[in-house]
Formats: C-alpha cells, sequence, structure tokens
C-alpha cells in the first residue's frame, strides 16, 4: 500500500505544483493587466464597467495563493519521501491553501487561444493536491 500512495503523491502532487503555480503566474498577469486597463478610466466609467471588469485584488490574492499552494504541494511530495511525522500537517495545509486560491479567484472569461481561467485551474489544482494528500498519508503512515 505504501509503494502506491508514493506513487499517487509523485503523480499527483507533481501535477498539483505545475497547475497551481502555472495559474497562480496567468492570475498575478491578468491582474497587472485589469489593473493597467482600469488605470486611466475615470470613476463613473469604473462604476458603469464593475460587473465586467474582475477585481484586480482578487485575481492577485488568489495568484498568490495559488503560488504558495504550487509550493506546498512541492514541499508535501518532499516530506512524503523525507520527514514522515510532518505529512498530515503539509498536506491540510497545501490542501487549505487550494480551496483558498479556488474561493477567492473571480470567473474570468477567457478566449479560444487564452487557455484555462485561472479559477478552473485552481479548482484542477485542488483536486489533484487533494488526491496527491492522500497518496503522501498512505506514504507517510506507520506499520501498527
Amino acid at each position: 500500500m505504501k509503494i502506491i500512495g508514493f506513487i499517487l503523491a509523485f503523480l499527483f502532487l507533481c501535477s498539483a505544483a505545475f497547475v497551481g503555480i502555472i495559474g497562480g503566474n496567468k492570475a498575478r498577469h491578468l491582474a497587472s493587466d485589469v489593473s493597467e486597463l482600469t488605470a486611466g478610466l475615470s470613476d463613473a466609467e469604473l462604476t458603469s464597467m464593475s460587473s465586467d471588469i474582475p477585481s484586480a485584488g482578487r485575481l492577485k490574492a488568489g495568484g498568490i495563493a495559488g503560488l504558495v499552494a504550487g509550493a506546498g504541494a512541492l514541499a508535501l511530495l518532499v516530506a512524503a519521501f523525507v520527514k514522515k511525522s510532518s505529512v498530515p500537517g503539509i498536506a491540510a495545509a497545501t490542501v487549505g491553501l487550494g480551496a483558498l486560491a479556488a474561493a477567492i479567484l473571480p470567473h474570468v472569461e477567457t478566449g479560444p487561444l487564452d487557455g484555462m481561467a485561472p479559477r478552473m485551474q485552481a479548482i484542477v489544482a485542488l483536486v489533484l493536491a487533494a488526491i496527491g494528500a492522500g497518496g503522501a498519508l498512505l506514504a507517510a503512515r506507520r506499520k501498527a
């Protein structure tokens, strides 16, 4: 059962780290684009367009949470192989940060050539991290 846990942890945590870091970077770049777009608008124009434009602050905060969750997935992967006693805490923190990123990020409409929206990437990274955390917990359990 430990071997299956190591395999699940390796595959899913590497994938979660990749998707989380890429989604976090995309959200941060979108936040800077939104800030640049809204910099020259007046207050009246901003209030009339506020429902169409996502919040740059939410994009930036969600992007940072996604980046930290991706780094947490890598830390959990290392902990699963090295330090068995810290795996449950790191697993909870990684899944919690992934859920926070998915909750914070607003839905952004993307075009056909833009790729996946950051919120969807955060949800995919959350699911991958949850499965990988389960594998890490299986790999780190001790014999009774």
